[in-house]
């Protein structure tokens, strides 16, 4: 098993609620079918920091995914 954990706070002007609307679309689209995906969770504190805490099988899948992070129209959202 393999956790990519990824530390991050949201651009200014990004509504929270319409980001995990788009997480939830990346999940459910895309994430979720990729080979050694297992579990992704999005932790907030109170400062509005995020902690993404994403399971996979191995490293190997978690590079994979990444690669593919790029190509995907719908990730593209997470830079609007």
């Amino acid at each position: 098993m393999y956790k990519d954990i990824i530390n991050y706070q949201l651009t200014k002007g990004i509504d929270q609620d319409a980001f995990l609307e788009i997480a939830q679309q990346v999940h459910h689209q895309w994430m979720r079918h990729l080979k050694g995906f297992i579990s992704w969770d999005i932790h907030t504190n109170s400062k509005g920091h995020y902690t993404d805490i994403v399971v996979w099988e191995n490293k190997a899948a978690a590079k994979n995914a990444e690669k593919q992070m790029n190509s995907s129209p719908l990730l593209q959202k997470w830079e609007q």
